[in-house]
C-alpha cells in the first residue's frame, strides 16, 4: 500500500504532502522509497512527481532532499522524464539540484536525446549549455562530476 505521502502525490494534493513533509518524520525519511505503484511498478515520490508533470510537487519534493538521481524501471531519472515532456521549469529546477545531464536510461538516451526526439527546443537548449566552455549536453560521452568536464 502506497504512503500517505505518495498518495498525496498520485492526487496531485501540494496542501497535503507540504503538510505531511513538514510535520511527519517517516514522511521526509521515506521520501527516496520506492513504492509499488501498481503490480509491475515501483516509483518515488520525486519520479511520480514528474511523470505527473507536477512542477510544484517537484519543487517541494527537491526542498526535502528528494534524490534527483534516482531512476525508475526503464533506466530514466526525473531529468529523462521532464525533459522527454517539455517541462523547461522542472528541467532548470532539476539542474540547479544538480541532476545529472548524460545519464543513459535503459534505451541509452539522455535527457537531451528525449528531448530532441520529441522536438523540445527550448529543453534541448536548457540542456546544452555549455560547463566550464564545453557543451555536454549534445554529447552522451561528456560526464560532468562536481564541475569537472570528463570526456
Amino acid at each position: 500500500m502506497p504512503s500517505e505521502l505518495m498518495m498525496a502525490v498520485q492526487a496531485q494534493d501540494f496542501q497535503q504532502a507540504a503538510i505531511l513533509l513538514k510535520k511527519n518524520k517517516s514522511a521526509r525519511d521515506g521520501i527516496n522509497d520506492q513504492e509499488i505503484i501498481s503490480q509491475d511498478l515501483k516509483l518515488t515520490v520525486l519520479l511520480t512527481a514528474a511523470y505527473t508533470s507536477n512542477t510544484k510537487m517537484l519543487t517541494l519534493l527537491l526542498t526535502y532532499k528528494a534524490d534527483v538521481s534516482i531512476v525508475d524501471d526503464k533506466g530514466n531519472t526525473p531529468l529523462h522524464i521532464s525533459a522527454s515532456k517539455g517541462r523547461l521549469t522542472e528541467v532548470k529546477e532539476l539542474l540547479r539540484k544538480n541532476a545529472q545531464v548524460n545519464v543513459v536510461n535503459n534505451d541509452q538516451m539522455t535527457p537531451y536525446n528525449l528531448a530532441m526526439v520529441h522536438g523540445y527546443m527550448n529543453v534541448v537548449n536548457e540542456l546544452s549549455e555549455p560547463v566550464n566552455g564545453i557543451v555536454v549536453g549534445a554529447d552522451s560521452e561528456v560526464t560532468v562530476t562536481h564541475g569537472i568536464v570528463l570526456a
